[in-house]
């Protein structure tokens, strides 16, 4: 509500630039349309994302948040209908709980990086001795979930 539709204003994309190591808590309600967020350079404490309609890419940083526990959940990325890409760094170990509803599509992930656990959950291999840990619920009951390593 507080900002105008951007095609309004004549575009099609938002830039938000915010200084480094300010803690972020972000959070991201879109009805139609594909996002890109990319928070690679950020202090990313908290990230929501909800998407009615549209493919959603999210990047996340190397960061270790400050305010949370490594079992605690950072966030929930809601994809009503579209597909979900995930950027982890490799130094991050993420535990990602799935909500495919009755899909029936399969995630996309790296073996060599992450289980497949019972309970539709990915899980990174090195969670146990991991320097950042990480925990999301990923919510995509009509599209693919994939989980990218940049190298």
């Amino acid at each position: 509500g507080d900002f105008p539709m951007l095609e309004t204003m004549g575009r099609g994309t938002l830039h938000i630039e915010v200084p480094p190591n300010v803690p972020l808590d972000l959070e991201y309600v879109g009805q139609d349309g594909s996002v890109v967020l990319n928070m690679g350079a950020t202090a990313l404490e908290h990230l929501n994302v909800t998407s009615v309609s549209g493919d959603v890419v999210v990047t996340l940083p190397e960061y270790d948040p400050l305010f949370s526990q490594p079992d605690n959940s950072l966030g929930t990325l809601t994809v009503g209908d579209g597909d979900l890409a995930m950027f982890i760094p490799p130094n991050v170990a993420a535990r990602l709980e799935l909500n495919r509803g009755a899909s029936g599509i399969q995630p996309q992930y790296d073996p060599d990086v992450y289980n497949y656990l019972v309970g539709d959950v990915l899980e990174a291999r090195n969670i146990n001795n991991a320097p950042i840990v990480v925990h999301y619920t990923l919510s995509v009951p009509h599209g693919l979930i994939r989980i990218e390593v940049p190298s």
